[in-house]
């Protein structure tokens, strides 16, 4: 912003740079969160950065950081290690957010936002510990010489610094206007989806029951089917026996027929023998 240009031109060289001057505001709100953030960590001496609003915080560790450096009163190391050490993700989400909760920053998130990283619900929530602590200095060990060097130019620049940070205040409403704008707006997005999905749910549960309709009628008659088929094969089985029987019965007949042929062609070659002798 220009408040923040003017201030810095006239305050770099004298060291003067708190936790809101060492940011550099710009138009996107998540990058100026990111760079207030790392700037806290770098000071609280992590190595860990934050790159994004998501993945990187999902784990906790850099938000209970960022809160054991910037209320130090409120929290004994044993508190931050029992936080940090905590090996299961969602109890130390659950522990965070009673941290943020003790000193009045719990707002928007819940330990599934931050456990899955929902990166719009996890940059209102640093948005809101910035709003909280945005007086904390980021460089603790040079709190004296700021303090020295802020009274020496206390009088020269105190009209600049107030018409600046009022500027400045103006610039992080802004920011979390926008921000809670952004949160309506997932939250209105939020319940589209949900009744799209019960409208999903439904149909699905709609198709469930035709196909299990179906599935029915088919098992219905594929029983049916089965049923006749064991029915024809009796039928196929009986009439075969009964064939086999007349194939049999027809053979017998044959050997019979057979053997009278025979004896009747033995009679009558005995009998044209008779004939001839009768006739010489």
């Amino acid at each position: 912003s220009n408040s923040n240009n003017l201030n810095n031109n006239n305050l770099n060289n004298n060291n003067n740079k708190n936790n809101n001057e060492i940011l550099e505001i710009n138009e996107d709100p998540e990058s100026t969160l990111l760079n207030w953030v790392n700037c806290n960590l770098d000071a609280a001496g992590s190595k860990r950065r934050l790159h994004n609003f998501s993945t990187d915080v999902s784990d906790s560790i850099c938000y209970a950081t960022l809160l054991s450096h910037l209320a130090p009163q409120k929290f004994s190391t044993n508190e931050i290690q029992f936080v940090i050490e905590e090996p299961i993700v969602e109890r130390r989400a659950t522990r965070l957010l009673e941290m943020a909760e003790a000193v009045g920053c719990r707002q928007f998130v819940s330990t599934d936002d931050i456990v899955q990283g929902n990166p719009r619900l996890n940059l209102a929530f640093v948005a809101t510990i910035h709003n909280t602590f945005k007086s904390s200095d980021v460089k603790k060990d040079n709190i004296q010489q700021e303090q020295q060097q802020q009274q020496q130019q206390y009088k020269e620049q105190q009209h600049l610094n107030q018409l600046g940070n009022d500027n400045e205040n103006n610039e992080y409403k802004l920011i979390i206007n926008n921000l809670q704008s952004k949160i309506q707006d997932l939250e209105i997005e939020n319940k589209q989806l949900k009744q799209h999905i019960s409208f999903l749910e439904t149909n699905l549960e709609q198709k469930q029951e035709q196909f299990n309709l179906k599935n029915q009628k088919l098992e219905e008659q594929l029983n049916e089917s089965n049923h006749n088929n064991i029915l024809l094969k009796r039928v196929i089985d009986e009439k075969q026996s009964q064939f086999n029987i007349l194939e049999s019965n027809t053979k017998e007949r044959e050997k019979q027929l057979s053997k009278q042929i025979q004896l009747l062609e033995s009679q009558l070659e005995q009998i044209r023998q008779q004939t001839r002798q009768t006739l010489e």
